[in-house]
C-alpha cells in the first residue's frame, strides 16, 4: 500500500539512504577531527540539526551535500554509497595531493603514462569535467600523475574503462582511448623503437618479443601464436607476479579488453600506417585461459609495399636523370 504523502512515514530506502548519508558525514568529521560545531558550520547547518541528521530524524539538503563533495573533491554519489577512501580524504586534505590510495599503489606495475593518456583523451573529446569527475570518482587527484614515468596499479586503468562503461560510453570510444596511446608515447623509446620497423609484420614481432616483456610490460604476458605480412593473433593473460598481488576481476575486464584491443590497433600507426582492424576471438571472461586477438593489417601492409615500389621507382628514375 502506497504511503499518504501527508503522513510523513518513509520507505525502507529512503530511511537506508539517510542512515547512510549520516554514517558518512560522522565518519568524514571524525576523520577530519573537526568538532561538530565546526561541521555543522561546514554543512551550514546548526549544530542541533546535525544531530538530527545523525539520528535520522532531518534530511540534509542535496545543495550542502554538493558543496561538502567540492571541498573534499570527492563524487556526489559516494555519500549514498559510502565507497570513500577515508585515509586519502584526510591526506588531500591535509595538502598531500600526490596521496595514491591503497588500491592503486600496490600492485604498482604501469606506468602513470598509461592512465594519463586516457584522462588526456577525455579531456579532448568530452572536456575538463568529464576528466574532474572521474577523478573525483576514483578520488585520486591530478597531482598523482605529474611524473608519468612513476608506477601505479592496472587497477586504477581498470576501474576508469568500468565505469566509463557504467555510465554509457561504449567500446569503440574505450578501444579509442587504447589507440590514443600512439599519441602519449610519442617521442619515447618504445615509439622510438617501432618507428624504425620496416612491415607491420616486423613492428608486431618487435612489440611483443623485444619490448613488451623485457622492458616495458609486467601486468600482462604476450605471445604472437601467429604471424604473417597480413595479420597476427596475439595472446594475453595476466602475469603470475600480477595475480599474486591482484585478484583476477581487478585487473581485467570486457572494457579492459576494448582498450587493449585499440592499443594494438595503434602499433602501425608509429610507422605512420593506417590503423589495424582488431577482433578479440576469445576472452578471459568467457572461461578461456587467456584473452586472443585476431590484429589484421593487411592494409597497411599493402599502403607500405605501395610507398616502398614507389620510392624505388623513383630512385632509379634519379639514377638515370644522373
Amino acid at each position: 500500500m502506497r504511503l499518504p504523502v501527508e503522513s510523513g512515514l518513509r520507505s525502507p530506502s529512503q530511511q537506508n539512504y539517510r542512515r547512510k548519508v549520516s554514517e558518512v558525514l560522522e565518519r568524514l568529521r571524525i576523520s577530519l577531527d573537526y568538532t561538530p560545531q565546526s561541521w555543522a558550520e561546514i554543512l551550514k547547518i546548526t549544530e542541533r540539526d546535525y544531530q538530527l541528521v545523525l539520528h535520522s530524524q532531518k534530511d540534509i539538503s542535496a545543495v550542502a551535500l554538493a558543496e561538502l563533495a567540492e571541498l573534499l573533491k570527492l563524487d556526489f554519489e559516494v555519500f549514498a554509497t559510502g565507497a570513500i577512501d577515508y585515509q586519502g580524504v584526510v591526506a588531500r586534505h591535509q595538502g598531500n595531493l600526490a596521496y595514491l590510495p591503497d588500491r592503486y599503489s600496490m600492485g604498482a606495475f604501469s606506468r602513470k603514462r598509461t592512465s594519463l593518456g586516457v584522462l588526456q583523451y577525455l579531456e579532448q573529446y568530452y572536456g575538463w569535467r568529464t576528466r574532474d569527475a572521474l577523478l573525483r570518482t576514483l578520488q585520486v587527484s591530478e597531482t598523482v600523475f605529474q611524473n608519468p614515468e612513476e608506477l601505479i596499479s592496472v587497477r586504477f586503468l581498470n576501474d576508469t574503462v568500468k565505469h566509463l562503461a557504467k555510465r554509457g560510453y561504449q567500446k569503440y570510444e574505450i578501444f579509442g582511448m587504447g589507440a590514443h596511446s600512439m599519441i602519449v608515447n610519442q617521442g619515447s623509446v618504445f615509439a622510438h623503437a617501432l618507428a624504425q620497423c620496416q612491415t607491420p609484420m616486423e613492428a608486431y614481432e618487435k612489440m611483443v618479443l623485444e619490448l613488451l616483456a623485457p622492458h616495458f610490460e609486467r601486468n600482462y604476458q604476450y605471445r604472437l601464436m601467429y604471424a604473417d605480412h597480413s595479420h597476427c593473433i596475439l595472446d594475453v593473460k595476466p602475469s603470475e607476479e600480477l595475480l599474486s598481488a591482484c585478484a583476477l576481476k581487478e585487473v581485467a575486464s570486457p572494457e579492459l579488453c576494448s582498450y587493449r584491443a585499440g592499443v594494438a590497433a595503434s602499433v602501425c600507426g608509429y610507422l605512420s600506417l593506417p590503423l589495424s582492424h582488431v577482433t578479440e576471438i576469445r576472452c578471459i571472461h568467457d572461461g578461456a585461459p587467456s584473452c586472443q586477438f585476431n590484429i589484421d593489417y593487411s592494409r597497411a601492409t599493402a599502403l607500405e609495399l605501395k610507398q616502398r615500389m614507389s620510392a624505388s621507382r623513383n630512385q632509379a628514375a634519379l639514377r638515370v636523370v644522373h
